[in-house]
């Protein structure tokens, strides 16, 4: 995964700053189509992040270090910050940072807090001054704010991929199977100098089929279906269905190394079902001599060796003197 990269030549007065096509940055999965703007945070280079989700606009904690001791202002008392999804944000304080936002550049009371992208602009600054919200014109990748054009860009990590089920199929129990499964393409990974994809199980897959999902490497342009292996190591048959989302896919960053110089014989036919062994573990059982009148079981010098030597005496009384209805 490439570094993030900014074109600012300088924090003052800078109307032109874009940031390069080719520059991907992680979002995480599921993957949405997010906004971003180059600029500046107290003469640091970031990506801001449009989010219009969020009240306050929050800085990284990484960028905020960056910043040039002589004008780094020190934090003041925490906040109460939440996750979309409601749990805490851990945040260190708020401080007064000068933004520049493309051409656009303001003083802002932020947050910093421990965050994955440099910048998240809020609606503080989104809403605008004098009552007049913000215009974000996606079809000209403009944003107008307080009289200011902003550009912005638009981006989807496309690195990341979901792998389908191509066809109905039902895993018996005690069972392993390699079925065939779709992963989405897209027109750029014809020219893809490594084709090579990692599969792994999806969080909803896992918690919603009983059946494991073996993590595999395919190549997504030897054929239109990769191969995955399925083991249901449960005695219940496991239905999938057609396009059912079994894992994600994301591009291997280096060649992979071959560790063995060829594929297991055994593994070839790709269509086959072979059942599980269980190595079933069978207990010794202790046959006990029993007469009518008396247990004779502390005689028996075989059962006595197994016994540990301090353990022999109790062993021994508890059957003195007793009969079969005693037991």
């Amino acid at each position: 995964m490439a570094k993030r990269q900014s074109k600012v030549q300088n924090f003052e007065g800078q109307n032109n700053v874009a940031i390069p096509a080719n520059n991907p940055i992680r979002r995480g999965f599921p993957l949405s189509e997010s906004i971003y703007i180059a600029g500046c945070v107290q003469g640091v280079h970031v990506n801001y992040v449009v989010d219009t989700g969020a009240e306050k606009t929050v800085v990284s904690k990484n960028i905020y270090n960056r910043i040039d001791d002589s004008c780094k202002p020190s934090l003041q008392k925490k906040g109460k910050l939440l996750h979309a999804g409601g749990e805490p944000l851990t945040d260190f304080g708020k401080c007064d940072l000068e933004l520049l936002i493309d051409g656009y550049k303001t003083k802002l009371e932020v947050i910093i807090a421990d965050i994955k992208d440099d910048v998240l602009l809020g609606m503080d600054i989104l809403k605008g001054s004098n009552g007049k919200p913000a215009d974000i014109i996606l079809s000209q990748n403009k944003i107008l704010l307080n009289g200011a054009e902003i550009t912005c860009h638009q981006y989807s990590d496309n690195t990341v991929r979901k792998v389908n089920s191509s066809d109905h199929y039902v895993i018996n129990g005690y069972t392993e199977q390699i079925i065939d499964a779709y992963v989405d393409r897209y027109e750029m990974d014809d020219n893809r100098k490594c084709a090579d994809i990692l599969i792994e199980a999806s969080a909803s897959f896992k918690n919603n089929f009983p059946v494991i999902l073996a993590t595999s490497l395919a190549n997504i342009n030897s054929a239109p279906t990769v191969k995955v292996r399925l083991i249901n190591p449960f005695p219940n048959d496991v239905s999938i269905n057609q396009d059912t989302v079994i894992g994600t896919a994301e591009f291997v960053e280096n060649e992979p190394v071959q560790l063995l110089e060829s594929e297991n014989m055994q593994d070839l036919n790709t269509n086959s079902i072979r059942r599980l062994q269980f190595v079933q573990t069978h207990e010794k059982k202790v046959l006990r001599n029993v007469s009518q009148d008396n247990i004779k079981i502390a005689n028996d010098n075989s059962i006595s060796e197994q016994i540990p030597e301090h353990l022999k005496t109790l062993y021994t009384d508890s059957v003195k003197d007793k009969n079969q209805s005693d037991i």
